[in-house]
């Protein structure tokens, strides 16, 4: 918070926060945001977090004038329909006159047809107009690993600090899944009191 008040405090122009923790390694919470919407030159966030629950925790802490953009092409839609005001766009300069199009439908509240043209313009506009070859895959998955840890306030940092790497199994346990040998090695060797089950009967 201090951080971005220093900023905010020696510019004459208002801010628009970015949350792109994939790039960062670190994601910006919906109650920091309600602190930092105080700040009269704090004017809203590019929500590039893919977090939709945070989404909308952050749209019910913050004031109106505290603005979402989405920061993602693919989650315009959703975060539109969850009060956001439209999306700071990649696809734009390549389709500038279908984003446009995509917004000024959510903004008039028909998300059906929002939903329809956001695909429409992320895959098949993307292809077949413009050359711009892209494929929809699942993400791979090198190994999934069951988690634990003697000391709770360990495991829960490093929740925090690999949140994107994190899911729960169908009764609530978590799961680190690795997207490479890579990754796994690394969280090992960082995190050498986390215990990693490569099999849920532990």
């Amino acid at each position: 918070i201090h951080h971005f008040g220093v900023i905010a405090d020696a510019v004459t122009v208002p801010l628009i926060l970015y949350n792109v923790p994939s790039r960062t390694g670190v994601t910006i919470a919906p109650e920091t945001y309600a602190a930092l919407a105080k700040h009269p030159n704090i004017n809203g966030v590019k929500e590039a977090g893919g977090d939709l629950g945070a989404v909308q925790r952050t749209r019910n802490l913050c004031p109106a004038d505290f603005s979402i953009w989405s920061g993602n092409d693919d989650q315009t839609v959703p975060i539109c329909a969850l009060g956001g005001v439209g999306v700071i766009s990649v696809a734009a300069n390549v389709v500038p006159d279908k984003m446009h199009e995509l917004v000024t439908l959510c903004l008039d509240n028909d998300f059906a047809a929002a939903g329809k043209l956001q695909f429409e313009v992320i895959q098949y506009r993307l292809e077949n107009e413009y050359n711009a070859k892209c494929r929809w895959e699942p993400v791979h998955l090198h190994k999934a690993c069951w988690i634990e840890a003697d000391d709770q306030t360990q495991l829960e940092n490093f929740k925090k600090r690999k949140y994107q790497y994190m899911a729960k199994d169908i009764e609530g346990r978590d799961v680190f899944l690795a997207d490479s040998g890579y990754v796994l090695s690394m969280a090992q060797q960082d995190f050498e009191h986390i215990k990693f089950h490569f099999t849920s009967e532990f």
